[in-house]
């Protein structure tokens, strides 16, 4: 099985926007090839938390190609692989978005995440970012060079093989299955290009009663810590409301569970029901969360 692990970085908030994309691959047990292009996104807006971030700006890509001959480069390549990712829900994202844009194929592979993976093999790192756990396991990096970070990512999937004792990278899918990171679907891909920013409220809504009916939607959310909590999206006459059971909801705050499905990421989703995030993603393209009647509320500053 073909292994490729992959990394990139944006021009902006949206993930549509990659400016450029590193690729390392993994074949008996190294790192034999690795590769670095910049990328014309399809708006040359950047960010400038984004160059803070990569450093990379939009002199550099101005001429550069855009995805779809970026993408060609690579396709066939991840098509049928197991595809690495540190934080995959941001990479496969970013990727499915950029896709959609172009009405280009989404390929078919499996994604693992690295970051997830890493989680589990060394419980006791306080964090487990690329560059945490890059530096303890003695790897050289230069975060978010995103050539860089594709290696970096190689690296730990096979350090952490070699830590769990199974001979080959491709084994971690059955030794930890929770580091499987679902390849969205077509519906889910063109949700995560057009949505590009959460509701604009930051209010959210308790409720006493379980809504039903055909404009309900319930979705199982994993939580940081294994948690399942279930985010529930409604329409109440032109209104789109949503709630969440986990302890920010019951506080009064919009959680995170909440922004990764109006975000179109589903790496967390544990009900089987990935294309009801498609339609998630419509009601947030008409309508803004609102408090339902008598709730108790807590505003955020914006």
């Amino acid at each position: 099985m073909r292994i490729v692990a992959i990394d990139f970085e944006t021009a902006n908030e949206e993930r549509r926007s990659a400016c450029a994309v590193g690729l390392a691959w993994i074949e008996e047990g190294t790192v034999t090839r690795r590769a670095r292009r910049l990328i014309r996104p399809p708006e040359m807006r950047f960010n400038p938390h984004n160059v803070r971030v990569h450093g990379i700006h939009a002199s550099e890509v101005e001429f550069a190609p855009d995805f779809p001959e970026v993408y060609s480069e690579f396709e066939q390549e991840i098509s049928g692989a197991l595809v690495l990712a540190h934080n995959a829900s941001f990479d496969i994202g970013v990727l499915s978005a950029a896709i959609s844009e172009y009405g280009l194929r989404i390929p078919s592979c499996r994604v693992m995440c690295t970051m997830k993976l890493a989680g589990h093999t060394w419980p006791t790192l306080d964090r487990v970012s690329l560059d945490s756990v890059a530096r303890y396991l003695g790897l050289s990096l230069r975060h978010h060079d995103p050539e860089d970070d594709a290696v970096a990512c190689a690296n730990v999937a096979m350090a952490a093989a070699s830590q769990l004792g199974v001979q080959h990278v491709q084994d971690l899918a059955e030794r930890v299955p929770q580091a499987m990171y679902p390849m969205p679907t077509s519906s889910i891909a063109l949700l995560q290009a057009k949505v590009g920013n959460a509701p604009n409220s930051k209010a959210v809504q308790q409720f006493s009663s379980r809504p039903s009916g055909e404009s309900v939607r319930s979705f199982q959310i994993e939580g940081s810590k294994g948690n399942l909590y279930t985010v529930t999206a409604w329409l109440e006459s032109n209104d789109l409301l949503m709630s969440c059971t986990c302890p920010a909801g019951h506080n009064g705050l919009w959680c995170k569970h909440r922004q990764e499905l109006t975000d179109g990421e589903v790496g967390k989703l544990r009900s089987p029901n990935i294309l009801d995030v498609s339609k998630l993603g419509e009601w947030v393209n008409t309508r803004h969360p609102k408090p339902a009647r008598g709730s108790k509320l807590r505003k955020l500053n914006a």
